[in-house]
């Protein structure tokens, strides 16, 4: 097995591809490799992989050819496209693996030929593409304990200067360093610290947007470089605010795209470098909560801030500071993922029933459903962070101002709130004073709302397995049971009585049986739910009979469900013995339908 492995790590090539390759490598002529590079982007993948096979077999028997034509391409081609494919499998191939493989007096003319080809190129698409390749030497040549000084005295010189191209090449080089190299290239930048420092502020700022996000990634990359705490100058700070105000001008300025990038880069330098920023902390949150809560944010950019705050919070570095932000600012943090929750839309009614399907579409919608998904995993995350003590308080105040808005979506936000804290904060809920005779009380309301997917929710969360909802029903059950049984008989939607349905059983589960004789109403109860059940039961057999292909994905859950109301009939009550035969006779509709899609053993009852 190891041989094959090696085999298939280090194929061999044959002798006339080997040839092949030496010769069009020596050649000064490039249409060979213009050739190539359309075949790596032929749309034939027996195209692209007789391409790849040559600049495999390229690297492995000649990589300094190989390197050194590529270079010869991106130096002298007139073509820009040309320039820009070499560049591309330049990277293909892997830098870090072809500039070892030169000799020294080949590493040396090579770097003279970039720095003049950094002065020459004209096109920002090639250079852009470039300073990753040169920054992948720069890393690799400081990584090994070499230098090249010639490329930091003209990085330094090309960010100090007037010039975009210059500036933007230059930051970008600094951005695209190796994580294990900036530290030597920072040791190697000491002499130009001032220059550098001011340079970058000024390219923070700097009107060409494409200079200042680039300006972001140099930061980052450098930032050893300033952080020197013995140091009279704050050079972090001022970098610091330069970045948070070169965000806020570009978000301000509509330049979503831009301070997407930007804002990126400030997050990575945040979360790499928490103590650095453990005295801006409160700072840094409120002006995330600015951009969160501005109308002017995009969503993206919104979800950007909060998942910054949160992620924050989780940090063992800062998490003590964070539970100690004042509280205004807590309930800032927990209203910006509640009004995402507000943009949640009114379902359709499926063909004019009141079903209360929801429109499947896709597009806005589905954008929609991810903020809402987002807003949640915020919500939860911001409750496993900061405890208990934290947020029921605040929960509490977010509560009463949304489980009794006029607006349906902010009183659904509401039962969206509850039900996330009670997941992990049930016994303080509980303990704090009026609380839970509150959320009773509003639960009871929300049982009537107007809105159907308002009642839903209130009734889902009813069946939530967490002490508090158990605690509800143990002491407001003489409320809750004539709520839930009313629904059964009042509520024209079929969504809302099955919800309804499965809080009444979510009680009774959890209910002793002794308690339940207190009820008198307990027997038209239980036949409201067979009802139900029968409907349920004749909406499958229909399925199996003419649901065909969609059917058969569920016919082993289904079975699973039916076996249990033919084997436990309840014959005490007419319509259980109704549910059993139906249940039967759906069960002969699968068994004629989908007999190819169960196991003849699972249905011996």
């Amino acid at each position: 097995m190891e041989k094959q492995g090696e085999t298939q790590m280090e194929p061999e090539f044959s002798k006339p591809l080997q040839s092949q390759a030496f010769e069009i490598l020596c050649s000064n002529d490039i249409k060979p490799m213009e050739t190539l590079f359309s075949l790596l982007c032929s749309p034939q993948q027996s195209q692209r992989s007789q391409a790849q096979k040559f600049l495999d077999c390229s690297k492995k028997h000649y990589p300094d050819l190989l390197f050194i034509k590529l270079v010869y391409l991106i130096r002298c081609s007139t073509h820009v496209e040309t320039r820009s494919t070499a560049v591309r499998v330049l990277r293909l191939v892997q830098v870090r693996d072809l500039w070892p493989k030169l000799s020294e007096m080949a590493q040396v003319n090579l770097k003279s030929h970039f720095l003049v080809y950094l002065k020459e190129e004209d096109s920002m698409l090639v250079l852009r593409l470039f300073s990753v390749v040169l920054a992948e030497m720069l890393s690799l040549i400081y990584k090994t304990g070499n230098q090249w000084p010639e490329l930091l005295d003209f990085l330094v010189e090309s960010v100090r200067k007037n010039d975009n191209k210059f500036q933007e090449t230059a930051l970008l080089v600094l951005a695209c360093l190796s994580k294990d190299s900036r530290w030597s290239v920072c040791l190697g930048l000491k002499d130009s610290l001032l220059g550098l420092h001011l340079a970058l502020l000024k390219a923070l700022a700097s009107p060409n947007h494409d200079v200042q996000v680039a300006s972001f990634g140099a930061v980052v990359s450098l930032i050893s470089l300033f952080s020197d705490s013995s140091s009279d100058c704050n050079w972090f700070h001022n970098l610091l605010r330069a970045m948070m105000v070169g965000v806020f001008n570009l978000l301000n300025s509509s330049q979503d795209n831009y301070a997407q990038r930007a804002f990126k880069e400030f997050m990575t330098l945040v979360l790499e470098e928490s103590q650095l920023v453990k005295p801006y902390l409160i700072d840094i949150v409120q002006d995330m909560l600015q951009i969160a809560e501005s109308q002017r944010s995009s969503e993206e950019i919104k979800c950007f801030a909060i998942r910054l705050v949160i992620s924050m919070a989780q940090m063992k570095d800062l998490a003590p500071l964070m539970l100690d932000l004042p509280y205004p600012i807590m309930v800032r943090l927990f209203s910006v993922p509640m009004e995402m929750l507000l943009c949640i839309e009114e379902e359709k009614p499926c063909n004019g029933v009141g079903g209360g399907e929801s429109d499947n579409g896709e597009g806005d919608n589905a954008g929609k459903a991810n903020i809402y998904n987002f807003a949640i995993m915020c919500l939860n995350q911001l409750t496993m962070t900061l405890g208990a003590q934290k947020i029921v308080p605040i929960a509490f105040e977010l509560l009463s101002l949304y489980l009794d808005a006029q607006e349906w979506q902010k009183r659904h936000a509401g039962i969206a709130l509850l039900a996330v804290i009670a997941k992990d904060c049930s016994d303080e809920m509980i303990l704090m004073g009026d609380f839970l005779g509150e959320v009773v009380t509003n639960i009871l309301k929300l049982f009537q709302d107007s809105n159907v997917q308002v009642r839903r929710a209130a009734f889902s969360f009813m069946q939530m397995p967490t002490n508090f909802v158990q605690v509800i029903q143990i002491l407001y059950h003489p409320r809750i049971v004539p709520a839930l049984a009313a629904v059964l008989d009042k509520d024209q939607n079929n969504r809302v009585k099955e919800q309804a349905a499965s809080a009444m059983l979510f009680f009774l589960k959890n209910t002793l049986p002794e308690s339940l004789t207190l009820y008198i109403d307990v027997e038209p109860i239980m036949k409201k739910l067979l009802a139900l059940l029968q409907e349920a039961i004749r909406g499958i057999r229909v399925c199996a009979e003419f649901g065909t292909a969609e059917f058969k994905p569920f016919v082993k859950r289904i079975l699973s469900e039916l076996s249990l109301v033919i084997r436990y009939p309840n014959r005490s009550y007419s319509e259980n013995v109704k549910a059993y035969d139906i249940a039967v006779s759906a069960l002969g509709r699968i068994c004629e339908f989908h007999r190819d899609s169960i196991d003849a053993t699972t249905v011996v009852f």
